[in-house]
């Protein structure tokens, strides 16, 4: 995915939002790049499915062409679907799936590795 958001970007932004351009232009910095590219391609998706011209799967391959994403990170925006990291590793922070932190405790794989790796002397 790109880093920036590009100016054609902010201008679909402010059709969408009905905010001056020039003043998401000067804000640039500060947006999300991930939320506004979430929007645009959630908006580009229902209207394109609107037209009726093109079918759902090949409206979600040109997305994937034009935003350089994924798919499955197409399908997860368009689909309000939520990925499977909604847990916390309780040692580190990191995001890890449910299932692993069930199984692991609350632990990501990281952290029981450096367990593993720590000498036995210097176990707490």
């Amino acid at each position: 995915m790109k880093k920036k958001l590009m100016t054609k970007e902010l201008s679909l932004l402010s059709t969408i939002l009905k905010v001056d351009e020039k003043l998401l232009i000067q804000v640039r910095s500060v947006l999300d790049v991930k939320k506004v590219r979430r929007i645009l391609i959630e908006r580009e998706f229902q209207d394109a499915v609107k037209e009726g011209k093109f079918q759902k799967k090949q409206i979600i391959s040109a997305l994937m062409i034009k935003y350089d994403i994924s798919k499955s990170g197409i399908e997860h925006i368009i689909y309000a679907t939520v990925s499977n990291k909604e847990k916390f590793c309780t040692r580190c922070g990191t995001g890890i799936s449910k299932y692993k932190w069930t199984r692991s405790k609350g632990v990501c794989d990281n952290c029981i590795a450096k367990e593993i790796n720590q000498p036995k002397n210097e176990k707490a």
